[in-house]
């Protein structure tokens, strides 16, 4: 009786390997980008203290675990110089955002690929 569940259980597990392993799975992609961050709204109520335009640092790693998923985790850093009514306070306003997503996509025969994103981050 236990040796027939085992064999049932390999049968289905088979059923479901043969698709996945025909699948195009396993890329790994990695993004990197550079460019520009400014605050929508300044630091405080009465705009005594606001941002300049500062750099920021975007980086990615991902995973295609099937040909319609995959997993990233993408890291965003940004330095802001802060000013203090106009002039420069002499510091900077740094962040770090971190993020994990899952990415949902509909492979299409055009260019385009249409994608759904699911995560959360800090």
């Amino acid at each position: 009786m236990r040796s027939a569940r085992i064999v049932g259980m390999l049968v289905v597990a088979a059923g479901f390997a043969a698709p996945l392993g025909a699948q195009d799975i396993g890329k790994l992609s990695i993004q990197a980008g550079v460019g520009g961050l400014t605050g929508l709204s300044s630091l405080d109520r009465n705009g005594t203290y606001d941002t300049k335009t500062g750099l920021n640092v975007a980086g990615s790693l991902g995973y295609q675990v099937i040909d319609r998923l995959v997993l990233r985790a993408d890291v965003n850093y940004a330095t802001t110089p802060i000013q203090f009514v106009g002039g420069d306070f002499g510091a900077d306003l740094n962040r770090v955002f971190v993020s994990g997503i899952a990415q949902i996509q509909w492979p299409s025969e055009s260019a385009l690929t249409p994608y759904m994103l699911a995560g959360g981050g800090v």
